[in-house]
C-alpha cells in the first residue's frame, strides 16, 4: 500500500508540480480552495478556521508519510495572510502529527524573502514568511522525538504553467535579466521545487530537520557590487 502525501495548494501551480512527482512513489491528496475532478482532491478554504476543524475531524487520514503546505494567500486583509500561511500552517500540523508515520516529513513552501525584501509582495507576506520560519525551528525539536522531520524550502521567481506564455516570450527583459544574473544561468521552474521536495519528503534527508534550503540557482550569493560588472 502506498503511503499517504497531503498537499495544501496542490492543484495549481508550484504545489501541481509537487503532486505530479510525488504522485508516481506515493498516493497524494489534494487540498485546495479550489478542486478538480480527481478523485484525490478536496475542496478547503483555509481562511476559515471552521472548515480546518471539520477537516481534521472528518477525514479518516492515516498513513501519512508527508505534509506539503504550498498554499498562498491572494486577498486583500492582512488578518487572511496570517489565517492561511501561519494559522493553518499551525493547527493542520499539531491536529494530524498523531496520525503521522515515524520517520515521515513535513515541508513548507517559503520564500527568499526570509533574507531581503521582495517589494512586489505586502509587508504581510514577509511577517508570515518570518513567523513560519520560526514555526519550522520551534516545530522540528517539538517534533523531532515523534521521528517527524520538518524543514522548509526558499523558492524565488519561478516559472510554472501559469505564467510560461509571459516569461518564455523570446524578448522577456525580466527571465534575460535573471539568466544574466544568476550564477547557474536560468531562471527556477516549478519542478526544481518539486524535486527538493521530493528529497525532503524521502528517507534520503533522513537526518536534515529544521533547515531552510534555497532553491535559487544561487542567486542569493550574488553581492550587489557584482551586478556593476555583469
Amino acid at each position: 500500500m502506498k503511503k499517504n502525501i497531503l498537499i495544501f495548494g496542490g492543484t495549481k501551480g508550484i504545489g501541481k508540480e509537487i503532486e505530479k512527482k510525488l504522485s508516481k512513489n506515493y498516493n497524494t491528496i489534494s487540498f485546495s480552495r479550489n478542486t478538480t475532478n480527481s478523485k484525490n482532491s478536496f475542496k478547503i478554504n483555509l481562511e476559515k478556521k471552521n472548515e480546518i476543524s471539520n477537516f481534521l475531524n472528518s477525514h479518516k487520514l492515516k498513513n501519512i508519510k508527508g505534509i506539503i503546505f504550498s498554499q498562498r494567500y491572494r486577498g486583500e486583509f492582512p488578518e487572511y495572510e496570517t489565517q492561511v500561511m501561519l494559522k493553518a500552517t499551525e493547527n493542520i500540523i499539531s491536529g494530524l502529527q498523531n496520525k503521522m508515520l515515524k520517520n515521515s516529513s513535513i515541508v513548507i513552501i517559503s520564500s527568499v524573502c526570509l533574507d531581503g525584501a521582495v517589494m512586489d509582495q505586502s509587508l504581510e507576506y514577509h511577517t508570515t514568511r518570518g513567523a513560519m520560519d520560526q514555526l519550522t525551528k520551534y516545530m522540528a525539536v517539538k517534533l523531532g522525538k515523534k521521528k517527524i522531520r520538518i524543514n522548509s524550502i526558499l523558492a524565488t521567481r519561478l516559472i510554472k504553467k501559469e505564467n510560461k506564455k509571459f516569461y518564455l516570450k523570446t524578448n522577456n527583459k525580466i527571465r534575460k535579466n535573471l539568466e544574466k544574473i544568476t550564477p547557474l544561468g536560468r531562471m527556477s521552474y516549478a519542478k526544481d521545487i518539486a524535486n527538493a521536495v521530493n528529497f525532503l519528503i524521502s528517507d534520503d534527508s533522513s537526518f536534515i530537520t529544521g533547515q531552510k534550503i534555497k532553491v535559487d540557482g544561487g542567486l542569493s550569493l550574488i553581492n550587489q557590487e557584482h551586478i556593476l560588472y555583469m
